[in-house]
């Protein structure tokens, strides 16, 4: 991989975008990484990914450890940390950003302090590292906006493709596609957990962790948002159909049943959605 110049760039950070919920403070892409020891940690928080090569890392009190192409490691403010280069050179992406609401967004990505991690898709987030270095060094005016939006679409993929587990949000979906696509193919019929669990040859309850894992909810939970989903487009689609038959195309045979879940889910009854969405 052949590292080229002027490949990374930071921002000048202004009151205004020191007030955003996300902001981006500097990228490096393709960045043949030096030593770096920060005993008192760093101001921003900062993710770097393996490129090419290995390093080692030392995180806060932790044994020094290796890393290689496929891992990366999440650093928070005033954490103290330390990397080398063992192999020369050692190329690395590093994304450094802040915001008011930073913490709360890692929080809900179960994302909790300084720690390492294993990717599943690394070509993503060396691609929105690079699209980082794009904005920062085109020196628009509006940029800071775009890079604000960015950070928020870097995190949500690193909830996707990172865990410390090597079993990433991506690999937890995964895992779960054949009874997503059974649950597609079937959300009409009467399904039970036997079914879906029946899918995958697991029984129902390892089911319902797999599921806890990747969408944070039970199966039937899942299974009600897809056919209220399916409900929605129907009432939408259909404006001559009654309540009733849109229930049955959904999956339920109780109509006030099928309503119940609606309103649960939507905060309406099926039909003061059809009446906002048409008009």
């Amino acid at each position: 991989m052949k590292v080229r110049k002027q490949n990374y760039a930071f921002s000048v950070l202004t009151e205004l975008e020191k007030q955003l919920p996300f902001y981006l403070v500097g990228v490096g892409y393709c960045y043949e990484q030096e030593e770096i020891s920060r005993p008192f940690g760093y101001p921003y928080y900062q993710w770097i990914h393996v490129m090419e090569g290995r390093g080692v890392v030392t995180l806060g009190d932790r044994k020094e450890r290796p890393v290689e192409a496929g891992e990366g490691m999440m650093i928070f403010p005033g954490d103290s940390h330390a990397y080398r280069a063992l192999d020369n050179p050692w190329i690395v992406c590093w994304f450094t950003f802040g915001g008011y609401h930073i913490k709360n967004l890692l929080d809900t990505f179960k994302i909790t302090g300084t720690d390492l991690y294993t990717l599943s898709h690394r070509e993503d987030l060396d691609a929105q590292v690079e699209k980082g270095l794009h904005l920062l060094s085109s020196g628009h005016s509006l940029s800071f906006l775009e890079s604000s939006h960015l950070v928020y679409a870097f995190l949500t993929d690193l909830y996707r493709y990172t865990s410390r587990e090597d079993d990433s949000m991506a690999l937890r979906h995964n895992k779960l596609g054949d009874v997503f696509k059974y649950i597609e193919d079937h959300y009409k019929e009467d399904i039970s957990i036997g079914d879906m669990s029946g899918v995958l040859g697991v029984t129902p309850q390892h089911l319902c962790t797999l599921f806890k894992k990747a969408v944070h909810v039970r199966p039937f939970e899942y299974l009600n948002s897809y056919r209220i989903n399916r409900s929605k487009a129907f009432l939408m689609q259909h404006p001559d159909w009654q309540i009733r038959k849109i229930a049955r195309e959904a999956g339920y045979e109780n109509e006030g049943y099928f309503s119940y879940i609606f309103k649960k889910q939507t905060g309406l009854t099926p039909s003061q959605f059809r009446r906002l969405n048409r008009g």
